[in-house]
Parts: structure tokens; sequence; C-alpha cells
């Protein structure tokens, strides 16, 4: 199987993206590179190409470009993209994010050396990672707390705490990961999993494929026609959160169970939770089941 280099992936995304040909001699000087370096580039690309049934065109007068499908580009594209995440933690701004998922979903202290043994980066890295954090990704109303021998912690408001999460989660998806999702939720298998790249080896990650699992079985029952993948996605992700951080015993308002009487029983957001919570033997409080349910 053709393996592409990073800058042969950079290349076929560029190409993947472009309606119109482009020439090699504009690709070269992209990339700062010699005309003959992009040919053997693009002869690696075909290659891989022609594995999964595309061509790459080209001709003298007008260039290089490709006739696909929207379909097809959008799986090229996030194929492409999705190799690229496994080098996601090079990326600062990326790792930062994940350093916010792993302070976030515990109330607990975590050192630095367990940080950058997760993200597989040395702990130098890992402390000025955490202080761009401070300064420049944490919410108004949540701290970073840091103790000798101890470790990191974030403290603040719940609903602060939650949104974080979830706008972290919410940026993270692509078109094609929503395809994917979409596709596990409506025709996967039981031990088919769903990759959280910011939340991977957290417990968001394990609830998350745990949640797909309870709703993939409701959507069953559903009219497919009338499912908004948006409102599936927000269901799918809030009721991870609540889960997550309600077993960590940080609740979003009151002690207070539901009422029999506010329930919409044929409502899906309830029906997740309901059958989420008890899977995780966790009580139905009237504030999370709010906070699901809202918009």
């Amino acid at each position: 199987m053709q393996q592409l280099t990073k800058r042969e992936r950079q290349l076929l995304i560029y190409l993947v993206e472009m309606s119109e040909p482009v020439t090699i001699k504009k690709l070269a000087e992209k990339e700062n590179v010699s005309v003959r370096t992009i040919k053997y580039d693009l002869d690696d690309i075909r290659e891989w190409l022609n594995e999964r049934k595309q061509v790459l065109y080209s001709k003298r007068s007008q260039g290089i470009w490709m006739n696909i499908s929207s379909s097809d580009r959008i799986k090229l594209k996030s194929e492409l993209m999705d190799v690229n995440r496994f080098e996601i933690f090079a990326d600062q701004s990326l790792r930062i994010k994940r350093l916010l998922i792993m302070l976030l979903v515990t109330k607990e202290a975590i050192t630095g050396m367990k940080m950058a043994n997760a993200l597989d980066v040395s702990k130098d890295t890992i402390m000025n990672d955490l202080d761009v954090l401070e300064n420049n990704f944490l919410k108004e109303g949540l701290t970073l707390n840091r103790q000798a021998r101890k470790g990191f912690w974030i403290t603040g408001e719940e609903r602060l705490v939650r949104l974080t999460i979830e706008e972290i989660l919410q940026k993270e998806f692509t078109d094609y990961d929503i395809y994917k999702l979409m596709s596990l939720l409506l025709n996967g298998g039981e031990t088919e999993y769903f990759e959280m790249y910011s939340a991977t080896a957290t417990p968001i990650q394990e609830v998350f494929n745990q949640v797909i699992i309870r709703m993939r079985h409701l959507l069953e029952f559903e009219n497919l026609e009338k499912l908004n993948y948006a409102e599936l996605l927000n269901i799918l992700i809030r009721v991870t959160i609540a889960t997550v951080r309600l077993r960590k015993e940080a609740t979003i308002g009151r002690y207070q169970l539901v009422a029999e009487q506010e329930l919409d029983k044929n409502d899906l957001s309830y029906r997740v939770m309901q059958q989420v919570f008890d899977y995780y033997q966790l009580p139905l409080f009237e504030d999370e089941y709010h906070y699901i349910y809202s918009d």
C-alpha cells in the first residue's frame, strides 16, 4: 500500500480542495521545492489515489486536477486529515485543547509529568503549554490551580467547565467526522468505535461511545427522514459531558430529581439521557435534564 509523505498529503489536500486545474510550477512554488520534486510527489499521489479508485488528471496546456463528487471529496480530505491528526500533539494549540479536556473532566490534580507522558512531549513543553493555556485559552471565571508535588487542576463555575468542553468537542468535528458518526448511529455494529482526538484516553472517549450505542438502539424506532444531525450531535455531546461530570460528583445545579410531569418521555434527548444514566447508575437530576434538553 502506497504511503504518502507529509508534503504529499498536503499537496493532495490542496488538489482535492481546488475546483480548477493547477500547474506543476505553481505547486512547486507553493511548496518551495523543484518541479522535479513535485513530479515525483505526484507519482506517489497517483498510486495512492489508484488504490482508492480515484484519478489524478493532467493535461499539458491546463495542469493537474481531480474530477470527483462532493461525497468522495469529503471522504478523501478527511482520510488525509485523519493521518495528519496522528501528529496532533506537535501543534501547541491542539495540545492545549487536549490538556483542557484532561483537566476539565476531573476534580483531581494532575501532575505535569503525567500530562507529558500522555501527550508524549517533555515536561518543559507541558509547563510552557500550561502558561499559554492559562493566559490565552481559559475562560474568565475558570482558574488554573497549581501546587508543588500535587499538580494542576481547574476550578470554576460548572456551567463554564461544561461550555469549554462542549466548544472543544464541537469544533473538532469535520464534515467527514459527522458523516462517520451518523453512519455509526444508523448502520454501525456494536463493536465499532468512534475516536475523538482531543479526548483520547479520557473518560469523554469511553462515555461518548456508550452514548452512541444507546442512541443507535433508540433510533431504530425513529422516523429517519426527520432526523436533524446537528441536534443528534448536540445530544451526544451533552449527555456525554453530563455523565462524565456527574461521575465526578460535579452537578450543573441542584440535587433535585426531575419530576414526572416535567418530562417529555417521547423526546429523544430524555430517552438517551435516561438509558445512559441508568447504565452508569446516575440519578436523573432536574437541572441535568434541562442542561441536556436546552438549546
